[in-house]
């Protein structure tokens, strides 16, 4: 079980760390009987919290400081943490421990720390990561948001994947006839799989594929303005369908074929000098369409 940051166990752990290294006690038993000039600090807890936030480095013989640990180790006089080291710490400790609050960076400051303990926000206020801000202050927090979302796009990536393997199962095992699947190798082509109308018609089909794990009144379809206009164009050239799965719990499986005509129902159009740059649409608007799929 991760333990909390906080001010207390910050400190004690850089204590710690500095004892150990000062006096070169690299081992738990060494340090048990290692003087430590503040009777409050536990020197287990320390350790552990250091082992979390990846700043020391356990084997059979020794404990070993990864080089964060030896940064922060050097830079630390034993009297004060300064700013700079304070957001250091932080930063290293959300990446090794990923807290629930670190993922409302990408909604602002605020909502991070509104989510934070007590003890956490004064980390953040030690780190003077709440204060009006500066450039420094803007970067870390822009850094951490960039963090998530680049982590909320993986996520995104993985589920789309699993979406069009099923499609490829799906058409493979309804025309007889191995798909192709076109996102893998480009997305420039405006439809993620190539199949055919049916086992006796080769007349190319395009497949635009679209996922959800979300429980069903919070599943959605997002189209950006740009995969609707290659929609369009696509569609006059040959078939066109969007699939819509939904793998729910226990993996359980439900999709929805659609032709353009349905989905067009729900998309805006431009207006004056505004232009729409993507929709979100319910899946739940296309519920009587869903089916349970078996056998993939």
């Amino acid at each position: 079980m991760n333990t909390y940051v906080s001010v207390n166990i910050i400190s004690s752990a850089l204590l710690v760390l500095k004892e150990m290294v000062k006096h070169g006690c690299m081992d738990v038993e060494s340090v048990n009987h290692l003087y430590i000039p503040y009777t409050e600090v536990n020197r287990g807890s320390a350790l552990d919290f250091a082992e979390q936030c990846k700043w020391i480095i356990p084997d059979e013989k020794a404990i070993v400081l990864s080089d964060f640990g030896k940064y922060i180790v050097s830079s630390f006089d034993e009297q004060s943490i300064s700013k700079e080291m304070w957001r250091d710490i932080l930063k290293q400790y959300i990446d090794a421990c990923e807290p629930a609050w670190g993922a409302l960076a990408t909604f602002g400051r605020k909502s991070v720390y509104l989510m934070a303990n007590v003890e956490e926000q004064r980390c953040f206020q030690q780190a003077g990561l709440m204060d009006d801000p500066d450039d420094s202050i803007v970067r870390w927090w822009d850094d951490l948001a960039s963090k998530y979302r680049a982590k909320k796009d993986a996520v995104y990536t993985e589920i789309g994947r699993i979406g069009e393997k099923l499609t490829i199962e799906y058409e493979h095992k309804r025309t007889g006839n191995a798909p192709v699947w076109k996102a893998l190798d480009s997305n420039k082509d405006g439809f993620d799989v190539q199949s055919v109308v049916s086992s006796t018609d080769r007349t190319i089909l395009r497949i635009e594929v679209k996922t959800s794990k979300a429980r069903d009144d919070m599943a959605c379809v997002y189209i950006t303005a740009n995969e609707w206009a290659q929609a369009l164009t696509n569609s006059l050239i040959s078939p066109y369908q969007f699939h819509l799965w939904k793998i729910g719990k226990e993996n359980s499986i439900r999709l929805a074929v659609l032709d353009i005509k349905e989905i067009k129902k729900h998309v805006p159009t431009n207006n004056g000098f505004g232009e729409w740059q993507e929709v979100k649409i319910p899946m739940n608007c296309f519920e009587t369409e869903f089916s349970i799929i078996e056998g993939l």
